[in-house]
């Protein structure tokens, strides 16, 4: 992406005085909120006062900086003072050059977001911004403005951003933390003793029918929603949700995004039937995803909670990070009742991931290989494993099987695996590259007469039963041991052998 600079210095004077707004935001107070007062630069912040998507970066094409401030719980002020500063942005204008200032009364008040913008792009290079309070000095936040990728923004205009093919699986943790007094109730999931609801959420995509892209949403291996997508170089839209065994097609279609994506560019969605939404978009900007941060994309939408009379009785914001090619990696939804936190929910991408893929020089041809290996020094020659071809149910047939250590050749696709009685869905076989579930054991010790199950996260779904000690391979995750009716929770790490 290339950015035409201002001109010269002068142009950078004439446009700081006449056509640069420094703006204030107010906000009802953010809710935990540090000890001490901060400033934050960021893109946006949520309903509840906190920052969206913290960052120090910013690109030409924004054409504005922007930073939230917090007052601490000992801090009063009746106003705050701005002072926006270029630093160093070469020979665009002199060093340190003021570029606008403004003060606000707070009434109040106790954060909100300062933000500057012009009307042309922003020159890179090194920007500052100073905050008085009371008269005296109080934050200073550095800012810089860099050019995006160039690879962020070349793509084939006619696809779509993602591939979501048949059988394609994305694994989530979900944490929802409820306001005060609150109390949630989350399908499949139950909140621990901090009332906060800890669970894993899956995504898995089909094949397109007369509806869309069926994706189901599954919350600690259970089905909770089915939705249907259409995903093409339009945007991503969801076009209809099943209802018991019906397929109900939305009154107006939610856009996800919009394509081509630009930064900045907004639309409106309806949120509800008697609400609507604006969403906005920002980027390229660094997405943490299962290979690193790479340029992707934030979308924030921004909705009000109407009452039963029409009155806004709260607000909500959805902030959403998209990596080009993958899909979404993570999502955080804040939801307040009358200026005070209902619920946050974040969904991130699962890094523990379930497959590692790597390719195998050896290997020639069309086929690629699936590769069941447990840990060094462990005893799974018992341990039944098995592949099932694409987005497989446990009930349907295995294509190959066995037990203990085993690998088993197989075309390209996205496959299911069964460790034990652990299924697991989502992994991608390429010609010439091993796919390797990522396994580890259980080692039981127990007398010969002990009955010993182990149960999956739900503490429902029963994935080994036996007597005496075993080593018991099983993909990573959680589970339960049961022995004469009790239960108490095991980890399985990747690589690792836990003894119970």
């Amino acid at each position: 992406m290339v950015i035409t600079p201002f001109a010269n210095a002068r142009l950078v004077r004439i446009l700081c005085t006449a056509l640069v707004a420094a703006a204030f935001t107010l906000v009802p107070p953010a809710l935990g909120a540090e000890k001490e007062g901060s400033l934050t630069p960021c893109l946006a912040m949520d309903a509840a006062g906190g920052p969206i998507y913290p960052t120090n970066t910013f690109v030409p094409s924004g054409k504005e900086l922007v930073a939230m401030f917090s007052l601490g719980p000992d801090e009063a002020f009746d106003k705050l003072s701005s002072r926006w500063i270029a630093v160093d942005v070469g020979d665009v204008a002199p060093a340190n050059t003021k570029l606008a200032e403004n003060e606000l009364e707070l009434k109040g008040r106790r954060s909100g977001l300062l933000r500057y913008s012009q009307t042309g792009p922003l020159p890179v290079g090194k920007y500052k911004l100073e905050v008085t309070a009371g008269g005296k000095e109080w934050k200073t936040a550095e800012l810089t403005v860099v050019e995006p990728p160039p690879e962020a923004v070349e793509r084939d205009k006619a696809a779509p951003l993602f591939e979501l093919g048949d059988g394609k699986a994305i694994g989530y943790t979900m944490t929802v933390t409820p306001g005060a007094g609150v109390k949630l109730n989350i399908p499949n999931a139950k909140a621990g003793d901090d009332g906060v609801v800890r669970a894993e959420l899956l995504q898995k995509f089909a094949a397109p029918d007369d509806n869309g892209i069926p994706v189901e949403t599954h919350i600690n291996g259970k089905l909770v929603s089915t939705g249907y997508l259409k995903n093409d170089s339009t945007g991503l839209t969801l076009v209809a949700q099943k209802r018991g065994d019906k397929v109900v097609k939305a009154e107006e279609p939610h856009p996800f995004f919009k394509l081509p994506l630009a930064h900045g560019m907004e639309w409106p969605y309806k949120a509800g039937q008697k609400a609507t939404g604006v969403a906005r978009v920002w980027g390229p900007v660094p997405i943490e995803g299962p290979e690193g941060p790479k340029p992707g994309w934030v979308v924030v939408g921004k909705e009000d909670i109407i009452s039963e009379g029409g009155a806004p009785a709260g607000a909500v914001t959805t902030e959403r990070h998209f990596l080009p090619g993958f899909g979404m990696v993570k999502e955080v939804r804040t939801s307040t009742i009358g200026g005070k936190l209902d619920s946050r929910q974040e969904v991130a991408l699962n890094t523990n991931r379930a497959f590692e893929i790597v390719a195998n020089p050896a290997m020639k041809g069309r086929l690629g290989r699936i590769v069941f290996k447990f840990p060094e020094g462990s005893k799974c020659d018992n341990t039944h494993v098995a592949v099932l071809k694409g987005g497989s149910k446990a009930k349907d047939k295995p294509i190959q099987g066995g037990y203990g250590n085993a690998s088993y050749e197989v075309m390209p696709g996205t496959y299911a695996v069964l460790v034990a009685g652990k299924l697991v869905d989502g992994g991608q076989v390429k010609s010439a590259h091993e796919t390797m579930p990522v396994v580890g054991v259980i080692r039981l010790n127990a007398d010969i007469s002990t009955a010993m199950k182990i149960f999956d996260a739900d503490k429902k779904t029963e994935v080994y039963a036996g007597y005496g000690s075993a080593d018991v391979g099983l993909p990573i995750g959680t589970y339960h041991v049961q022995v004469a009716g009790q239960m108490e929770e095991v980890k399985v790490e990747p690589g690792k052998i836990t003894e119970f």
